[in-house]
């Protein structure tokens, strides 16, 4: 399963005796998403910024799957 930032924002739980607030939920997703977002958006820069962050997982002879 993939997690977006969408996909943090639109989840829903049920509710039931003795339950979480919703309001305290939805906020905490709606702040977990963004960080999110803004961690895609920083790892998105530094992939087309400078090659050498930017992990090619098809070459992965030796060191663990990672290429130096």
């Amino acid at each position: 399963m993939k997690i977006t930032p969408a996909a943090i924002r639109s989840q829903s739980f049920e509710t039931s005796f003795r339950g979480f607030e919703k309001k305290e939920v939805t906020a905490f997703l709606d702040e977990v998403s963004q960080v999110v977002e803004q961690l895609n958006q920083e790892n998105l820069e530094l992939k087309s910024s400078d090659p050498k962050y930017a992990i090619d997982y098809g070459k992965t002879e030796g060191c663990g799957g990672f290429t130096f």
